[in-house]
């Protein structure tokens, strides 16, 4: 499936087929359905709610939702395999700076990167649990 993703006011184009999770589990060593799941804690809440762990559960959504929207890109703009599987950690933060902070806290970034891969996973996850 392949839609763009708003990040901090730029569009940028983004795929996710069956690929993309064993890129994300070979890049950053870490399943992103259980990443996923861990964050229903948040629904619902506030930001002005949050506890302490909220806080850092926040925190570690928006970085895995970057993860996931930097595997969706390099996976848009052509790359082969044989590329998509040498892409490191490194290659991530690089990505990383070309963005304000607080550019994965947004609900529409989150929203769309959400919609692309339960699009493809047909999960049942919904982007409203996030």
């Amino acid at each position: 499936m392949t839609k763009d993703i708003r990040i901090g006011g730029e569009v940028v184009p983004g795929v996710a087929n069956a690929l993309t999770p064993v890129l994300y589990r070979n890049i950053f060593n870490r399943d992103f359905m259980v990443e996923i799941s861990s964050f229903a804690k948040l629904k619902g809440k506030k930001p002005s709610e949050y506890t302490t762990a909220d806080t850092a559960l926040a925190l570690e959504r928006s970085q895995a939702f970057a993860r996931l929207a930097f595997i969706m890109k390099e996976q848009a703009i052509g790359k082969s395999v044989k590329e998509l599987v040498k892409l490191t950690e490194f290659d991530f933060f690089e990505w990383l700076t070309n963005y304000e902070p607080t550019a994965f806290d947004n609900v529409d970034t989150i929203a769309d990167v959400l919609a692309l891969w339960s699009g493809n996973a047909k999960s049942g996850i919904e982007a409203k649990n996030a």
